[in-house]
């Protein structure tokens, strides 16, 4: 497979693994989520389970802002989903 800047795909059971060691090294947590998500929304299982591994690596205000990034940048449906995940683990870290 041919690599792809700058991250490297490759797909593994129904899911695609971006490889954060090919990252730039400006490249935010905050970003990376973005990029993920992204490529990952074709599928409400994979996009809720990225969308968590995500909230685990962020800031609180990162969070937020990827909340906002969610509601602008998808449907109805990714966005909810978006809202629910975030708004459970926010009041799970309180």
């Amino acid at each position: 497979m041919q690599n792809l800047h700058p991250f490297n795909f490759v797909l593994r059971s129904e899911a695609i693994y971006i490889n954060p060691a090919r990252m730039k090294k400006s490249t935010s947590w905050l970003a990376y989520s973005k990029t993920i998500l992204e490529k990952v929304s074709f599928d409400q299982k994979i996009f809720r389970k990225e969308l968590r591994k995500s909230l685990s690596k962020l800031t609180r205000e990162e969070i937020r802002k990827l909340e906002a990034w969610c509601i602008n940048n998808f449907g109805l449906l990714y966005s909810t989903i978006a809202v629910r995940e975030i708004g459970a683990y926010l009041s799970m870290q309180s």
